[in-house]
C-alpha cells in the first residue's frame, strides 16, 4: 500500500470498527493519506493513516485491502 491508493477494511476485521459509525474504517473507499512499512516485513505490514483528524487513525495496513492503486 502506498500514499494515494484507494483501500478497504477486510471483511474478516470489519469487526474491529462496527462500534464506531463515524470511524473512516467504515467508508466503502478509504485513501491512503501517508504509510509507515515495519521494517523488514514489508509493504502489507506497518500502519497507515487514513484521516487528518488529530485522534489516532494510523491502522494496520494488514486489516485492509487495495480496491484501486495509485499510479
Amino acid at each position: 500500500m502506498k500514499i494515494g491508493d484507494l483501500v478497504r477494511i477486510k471483511s474478516e476485521h470489519a469487526q474491529r470498527y462496527k462500534d464506531i459509525p463515524e470511524h473512516p474504517a467504515n467508508a466503502r473507499a478509504i485513501l491512503v493519506l501517508a504509510t509507515k512499512d515495519n521494517g523488514n516485513m514489508g509493504p502489507t505490514f506497518g500502519t497507515m493513516k487514513i484521516s487528518n483528524e488529530p485522534e489516532n487513525l494510523w491502522v494496520p495496513k494488514e486489516f485492509f485491502e487495495v480496491i484501486s492503486e495509485n499510479r
